[in-house]
């Protein structure tokens, strides 16, 4: 079945705070806990101020990496400039970055912790790699209920965000359970359609200022 019978992601959940920018490509920094003990402040870091030095900030639009200052208030980018141009305040945590890249977080659109994550709910293995944002239910199978799912994650608080595709195989065996392998009838279609816009519409990105996701009802296979 076209991977496009299951395409949208519907929700992230996390902190919009310092973990939206990761120490990626982290030269000499190869042990994940080392690399997500710089990374993940704790909860009361997240109206801190942090000054990074020295970085090789690579800013996502395109541009060469350069060496610079990056200054972090109540969990959001305030400054930025090149080394010494910044005037923090004297409580700022300063950490010099030298050798290191600061970047936006990465996307991970194909990931399997949909269920590790509640044993694992710092996801230092995904850090390290300077992975923000989780992507899960992905080759055709995702949480069910959506809206459940979502919710946990949401009383979990992960040091990651989270958004979730609709699995057509989900979805396919929500409707004909162990016959899945048959033909689907036009009513049985027009149920999945339902539960994919469903899945969908209680979804949202919230990196997006928790913009609603337009669904966009895919065609479904028999």
């Amino acid at each position: 079945m076209p991977d496009r019978t299951k395409r949208e992601v519907v929700r992230g959940r996390g902190h919009p705070s310092l973990a939206a920018l990761i120490l990626a490509a982290a030269a000499g920094l190869g042990a994940a806990d080392e690399v997500g003990a710089q990374a993940t402040p704790d909860a009361s870091a997240a109206g801190a101020t942090f000054l990074f030095t020295n970085a090789t900030i690579i800013d996502g639009s395109g541009a060469p990496g350069y060496v610079g200052d990056l200054l972090i208030e109540a969990g959001r980018i305030a400054a930025v400039g090149a080394p010494g141009s910044i005037d923090a305040p004297p409580s700022a945590e300063r950490r010099d970055l030298s050798g290191l890249v600061l970047a936006p977080g990465f996307i991970d659109i194909h990931n399997h912790s949909t269920t590790r994550l509640f044993d694992s709910p710092l996801a230092t293995t995904q850090l390290a790699q300077g992975i923000t944002t989780l992507v899960v239910g992905a080759d055709g199978s995702s949480p069910w209920p959506i809206s459940d799912y979502l919710g946990r994650i949401d009383e979990l608080r992960p040091t990651v965000d989270v958004a979730t595709l609709v699995g057509h195989g989900t979805v396919r065996g929500a409707v004909l359970g162990d016959e899945y392998r048959r033909t689907a009838t036009d009513a049985e279609i027009a149920d999945m359609t339902v539960r994919v816009e469903r899945g969908m519409r209680r979804g949202r990105v919230r990196p997006l200022e928790r913009a609603r996701v337009r669904p966009r009802l895919l065609f479904l296979h028999r």
